[in-house]
């Protein structure tokens, strides 16, 4: 028996059709599918912020192959040292 497990954050906004996103999960016979997008840069004062990062407030390091279609490193900046650590081996993917 074969279960697919949909897992999606509770603030999600978006105008993709999900079934989408599921359907090439299947076609692929994938393990893991992620939506991703990039980051977009708000034009407009937003009330009660000053337009500086927020205590606390962390950055993903993502690294994609050429084709931008499959994820070979990911990781969060309160995970990391000083120095952000990739392998060779994942380089020549």
């Amino acid at each position: 028996m074969q279960t697919d497990v949909l897992v999606v954050s509770c603030d999600l906004i978006t105008d993709v059709a999900l079934h989408e996103v599921v359907d090439l999960f299947r076609a692929h016979d994938a393990t893991l599918a992620m939506l991703m997008s990039k980051a977009h840069e708000f034009t407009e004062t937003i009330p009660g912020q000053k337009g500086k990062k927020k205590a606390g407030e962390q950055r993903d390091f993502v690294g994609v192959d050429s084709s931008g279609k499959r994820l070979l490193f990911m990781a969060n900046e309160a995970d990391l040292d000083e120095d952000l650590v990739i392998r060779k081996s994942i380089m020549r993917k």
